[in-house]
């Protein structure tokens, strides 16, 4: 039943992002067919502001659709939570014959795939629209070695950690959303305006205690930073990304396993469908 219903929460959150994506492509090929066939060196003597004009609207017109690609498909993550819970359509959602704690868990894994999914699709537009020939992938590969040598991590290592870590964020940052709604929602009037609230309060609180931890073991903290300073400047760095993803990695978790629990149980007992 979880497949499925992720299934659905993917397909519906995908419906229209798919076409964002399909024109960052058309975009990032007219710029590339552009660059290559009309603007060589006596088109661009002959019509210099018309080729700075075009060129300039078109990586204007691109740009805004990487960005574009992200914020809509937050929102789009969003509205699937609001309206298949919180709304009318609500209604049916919640005569599935399923705990409401697994239909939270299924909106996060499919906005996190497609968020994630958003996230890859732009940067291999922007990589595509850098694509000249093949001293890209050299300059990839020298800028591999360059990490390896300097930080003394291996540069796959590393994105994958930051991926993992991408992921436990994202999957964070979601549940702080659906449980703002969810409070929000508990309001007869008004409800987006008070789920952001709710979200600036909850974000505030949460801020807050990350501080009270940082303060009560920054001794600690700084006896481990310090143990470190004696070893080479190589190991010294992998070891921080590793710490810092780690600890990341754990209170996002922590984050997300609380909020998700403090939803369902809004859901459960103080459901208030418009």
């Amino acid at each position: 039943m979880l497949g499925k219903l992720i299934k659905y929460d993917l397909r519906d959150i995908l419906k229209n992002v798919v076409v964002l994506y399909v024109i960052g492509l058309l975009l990032s090929i007219s710029i590339k067919i552009c660059d290559r066939l009309f603007f060589n060196s006596s088109f661009r003597e002959s019509f210099p502001t018309l080729t700075t004009v075009f060129t300039a609207t078109l990586f204007t017109a691109f740009f805004f659709i990487i960005a574009a690609i992200n914020l809509y498909t937050l929102f789009r993550c969003v509205r699937r939570f609001y309206r298949n819970v919180l709304c009318q359509e609500g209604y049916l959602t919640n005569t599935i014959p399923i705990k409401k704690v697994f239909i939270i868990i299924s909106n996060l894994i499919a906005s996190t795939i497609v968020l994630m999914l958003s996230l890859m699709v732009c940067f291999l537009l922007i990589l595509f629209l850098q694509y000249h020939d093949y001293t890209v992938f050299d300059s990839l590969k020298n800028i591999a070695n360059g990490f390896n040598k300097e930080i003394g991590m291996s540069i796959y290592n590393f994105i994958g950690i930051m991926f993992i870590t991408s992921i436990l964020s994202t999957l964070s940052s979601m549940s702080i959303i659906y449980l703002a709604f969810s409070l929000g929602q508990l309001s007869n009037h008004n409800r987006v305006l008070f789920s952001i609230l709710y979200g600036i309060l909850i974000y505030i609180v949460i801020q807050f205690i990350l501080l009270l931890i940082l303060l009560s073991f920054s001794s600690h903290l700084d006896t481990l930073f310090a143990s470190w300073e004696a070893l080479s400047d190589q190991v010294a760095s992998t070891r921080i990304i590793y710490f810092m993803c780690i600890v990341s990695s754990i209170i996002n978790a922590i984050i997300t396993i609380v909020c998700t629990a403090l939803t369902s149980r809004i859901l459960e007992r103080k459901l208030n469908l418009e």
